[in-house]
């Protein structure tokens, strides 16, 4: 599975990862709330799972780092 991480402040792109053979409760993506769940991730054909994050300099910016 293909997952796309955007920064969901600055909505630069962070990084893909390609995780075979993962479930998304191995991900840890089956602790979010359905609200949660809305909010951050999303799902294409060609780009697989987007996922909107933190870019470095926008946790420090924001002090979450």
């Amino acid at each position: 599975m293909k997952i796309t991480y955007y920064c969901d402040n600055c909505s630069s792109y962070i990084n893909t990862a390609r995780v075979e053979g993962l479930s998304l409760a191995e991900l840890g993506l089956d602790a979010l709330t359905e609200k949660k769940w809305l909010d951050i991730i999303k799902y294409t054909d060609e780009d697989g799972i987007i996922l909107s994050s933190l870019c470095d300099s926008c946790a420090e910016k924001l002090g979450t780092l």
